[in-house]
């Protein structure tokens, strides 16, 4: 069975967490444990997009591309990665990685 990604399992913790708020016989501590658990993966996916722009400030363009292709490839929800992909690799004139970067962009929603 194949490790679920960190996207993965924020799905599924807010699914989770979205059934325990509506039930009316929820245990408290498991509401707040699901939400701390969803802000941890969130917390992730936000330093690596910081991470991502210190070292594209710093000249590591690669080392930020491999942060911000991660954060795709787990199913981060917010825009930055993409459209920071989307600049650099335009830039490079890789425009089948730029397509394939907006093509996902598109594909979340």
């Amino acid at each position: 069975m194949e490790k679920e990604t960190e996207g993965q399992k924020y799905k599924r913790l807010n699914v989770e967490y979205g059934k325990l708020l509506e039930s009316s016989n929820t245990d408290m501590d498991l509401i707040e444990k699901r939400k701390e658990e969803l802000e941890e993966i969130e917390n992730t996916f936000v330093r690596r997009n910081l991470e991502g722009k210190e070292l594209e400030k710093a000249g590591k363009v690669d080392e930020a591309i491999a942060l911000y292709e991660k954060n795709i490839k787990e199913g981060f929800d917010g825009s930055h990665p993409y459209t920071r992909l989307a600049i650099i690799y335009r830039r490079r004139k890789l425009f089948d990685d730029e397509a394939r970067v907006i093509k996902k962009a598109e594909e979340r929603g």
